[in-house]
């Protein structure tokens, strides 16, 4: 079998969208330690990071990591 299709600009676009759709309700909440402040901000940066990325044509084509 072949390589599966690379995700195009937009297919990760939409991706980073829902994570970070899924982050912000993290942050609804007090969180009960700074080590799980820090690892929703980890998070949020991750998203950021991989939507520069793609929009900078440099993205690979990875699995959502939610915590």
């Amino acid at each position: 079998m072949g390589q599966p299709a690379r995700m195009s600009t937009a297919d990760i676009l939409e991706r980073c969208a829902g994570d970070l759709h899924s982050a912000a309700f993290d942050f609804r909440e007090p969180a009960p330690s700074i080590a799980i402040v820090e690892r929703r901000i980890a998070e949020v940066e991750r998203i950021a990071d991989a939507a520069r990325a793609a929009v900078r044509g440099s993205a690979p084509c990875q699995a959502s990591r939610r915590l």
